[in-house]
């Protein structure tokens, strides 16, 4: 099984016109039946967490970070504190 990841910088609108533009539809005419992920890099996320409402795995973690963030701002190159390891790739 196959995917293609599409990054562009959420920062250079140059960067997600060039997607659009020329890597969308290469991808669609040269490998039309393979699925993308369209990824949005340069977010400036002080931590990237994903949840569930309707399980409601994560969403403990999802709050506690909210706190903690308030307390102890962002600080440069700071990783999330529950996080095991923060990607910059989302």
């Amino acid at each position: 099984m196959n995917v293609f990841l599409i990054c562009f910088s959420v920062v250079n609108p140059a960067s997600y016109h060039n997607v659009q533009e020329e890597w969308v539809p290469e991808l669609k005419v040269s490998m039309p039946h393979v699925p993308y992920v369209l990824i949005g890099t340069q977010i400036g996320a002080q931590c990237y967490l994903e949840c569930s409402a309707l399980t409601q795995k994560g969403l403990k973690t999802v709050f506690d970070e909210a706190i903690l963030t308030i307390f102890h701002p962002k600080k440069k190159k700071k990783r999330c504190v529950t996080c095991h390891s923060c990607c910059t790739i989302v």
